[in-house]
């Protein structure tokens, strides 16, 4: 059996979710499995000993046609399943038209909002962020790549944060696109000096390297960062989907500052919270507050990881050999 995940797209979140799913369906089912990604961050698939066809980026190939290299990968690889993350027609649209002639099953992974993309020759769509849950849908919690009880502890983390126990740690973390990055972490870092405190450590994570060189007394490479969050004071992220669950998971204090999206509407996930930042004077005065502010015990939102049925439901997929996984999924 051979199982396929498509995670191309800006950054490595779609990566890092890819590499739970596909390290769940690989120990579920034996499966010979791969990752097909464009992410600058490919060789974290590798390291969890997962292969990866990494492909080049937008940033690195601007004007070079990559449907058909993309789409003889998935037909050479010919996955009993492929998963597709976030874009149903593919990251370019080179896969509309050519999904219909797979012999494989295909799954259609689906976040919040609308659906970009013709969704006919999915067998099933598994929503990991519904809002409300279409019919013929399959719904699952959000999907983490560790579970908050398996994360390091407080002390492990603020050693890995390079932080003494007495100081109160700021972690700005992204994992899109690198100018993005780098504006998040200015904005954090000017916010932090203009605190003016010599107990608040500020600390950034980021896996472009090209990123961690201009800040590289501050940068923390570790992967998953999820894993710091316990040694966390407080969180500056933009509102992503990865980060805005760990951070949901974990309970951790966190200022959000969302960004535009075609796909990914920041501002409609982060639209409950109260520690929005619009402006730079937000993103002060709720550092300001997090920080005066007793840390939760644990996380209210995320009461269980979506990975686990997730995993299952694909891992079911790949055996069942007549029913309809539609059917199978509504029953």
């Amino acid at each position: 059996m051979r199982f396929l995940c498509y995670a191309l797209g800006a950054g490595a979140g779609h990566l890092t979710r890819a590499i739970a799913i596909t390290t769940r369906v690989r120990d579920l089912t034996g499966a010979t499995c791969a990752i097909l990604t464009n992410s600058f961050a490919a060789h974290l698939a590798t390291l969890h000993g997962i292969p990866c066809y990494r492909l080049p980026s937008r940033t690195e190939l601007p004007f070079f046609d990559q449907g058909p290299l993309i789409r003889s990968t998935i037909d050479v690889f010919a996955p009993n399943l492929l998963a597709v993350d976030t874009f149903a027609d593919g990251y370019y649209g080179e896969l509309g038209g050519h999904l219909s002639a797979l012999p494989g099953r295909k799954v259609f992974i689906h976040r919040r909002g609308q659906v970009d993309g013709d969704l006919s020759s999915y067998d099933l769509v598994c929503d990991i962020e519904a809002i409300t849950v279409r019919d013929g849908h399959h719904f699952v919690s959000p999907v983490l790549i560790r579970d908050p009880n398996s994360l390091l502890s407080r002390a492990e983390a603020r050693r890995v944060l390079r932080a003494d126990p007495e100081s109160r740690v700021v972690f700005a973390f992204h994992c899109g696109r690198r100018d993005e990055a780098r504006r998040l972490f200015r904005t954090a870092s000017k916010a932090v000096a203009a605190l003016g405190r010599s107990d608040v450590v500020l600390r950034f994570g980021s896996l472009d390297p090209t990123v961690c060189a201009k800040f590289p007394e501050l940068s923390v490479g570790h992967f998953p960062a999820a894993e710091l969050l316990p040694g966390v004071d407080v969180a500056i992220v933009a509102g992503g989907y990865n980060s805005y669950y760990e951070i949901a998971a974990t309970g951790t204090p966190a200022v959000f500052v969302p960004l535009p999206r075609e796909i990914d509407d920041q501002l409609a996930r982060v639209a409950g919270e109260d520690t929005v930042a619009r402006c730079f004077q937000d993103v002060l005065d709720l550092l300001k507050r997090q920080l005066d502010e007793p840390r939760p015990a644990r996380g209210v939102i995320v009461e269980r990881n979506g990975l686990d049925p997730l995993g299952e439901t694909l891992a079911s997929l790949m055996d069942v050999k007549q029913q309809s996984p539609l059917s199978m999924a509504k029953s």
